[in-house]
């Protein structure tokens, strides 16, 4: 059933190497793939400005992010209790600079100063907040705080420009969402199937869409 307990998976026995968490090492690494597409795509356009820069800074810097989330938990093994949670507190960090990338892009078009001094003061205060408590909920606030950002810009800048790219950035946002939901309430299939690996695939669908989003802007004549 959906809503069911937390299933923990087995480890995976490769000759003397140990994987930890194989689906969700595995998962993590779908959503590399999808942000290194986005990235390499947009990396091949000519036009480009700091809007579209920040978001090729999204997907590099959340294909690292996934790719060292992946490492972290498949090869936990290989630290000590204490080492492992520096290792952590480092993934819980590094997955918070994507979503600064991606807020900052969507903050290229807003005027209100105001506005953008409150969304990196509280991003400041999520960072400091990890670091004192090491714990991926600041990750998942960090995320909601960066997910309302951009579809409240996106949403206004649609209903005043008709922004090309702004419904399918506000549908991967959305799917987005759903990730974070899925994760907070441990939502699960199948020990092979649990809550870890449906927000990641999900994640992994957000970031294609979100890139598909993104590249509708390259279309708009530049200035």
């Amino acid at each position: 059933m959906l809503f069911s307990i937390l299933f923990l998976q087995p480890d995976i026995n490769i000759g003397a190497c140990i994987i930890n968490e194989p689906m969700g090492a595995f998962t993590n690494l779908l959503i590399t793939l999808a942000a290194l597409v986005g990235y390499f795509k947009l990396s091949k356009l000519l036009v480009t400005d700091a809007y579209l820069n920040y978001w090729k800074m999204f997907f590099v810097t959340m294909a690292f992010a996934m790719f060292y989330a992946g490492c972290t938990h498949a090869f936990k093994w290989v630290f000590t209790t204490q080492q492992y949670k520096y290792v952590w507190l480092s993934m819980n960090l590094i997955g918070i600079v994507p979503t600064f990338f991606a807020t900052q892009a969507s903050l290229c078009f807003s005027p209100n100063k105001y506005f953008k001094s409150i969304i990196y003061t509280l991003l400041i205060a999520v960072v400091v907040f990890t670091i004192v408590k090491n714990n991926f909920l600041f990750v998942k606030i960090a995320a909601g705080l960066g997910v309302f950002t951009i579809l409240y810009m996106h949403t206004i800048l649609y209903k005043r420009t008709a922004f090309e790219p702004s419904p399918l950035i506000i549908a991967g946002m959305c799917i987005g969402i759903s990730t974070i939901i899925i994760h907070s309430l441990k939502l699960s299939l199948h020990t092979w199937c649990n809550y870890k690996d449906i927000s990641h695939v999900l994640m992994a669908v957000s970031v294609y869409v979100i890139f598909l989003g993104v590249k509708r802007y390259t279309v708009i004549p530049q200035k």
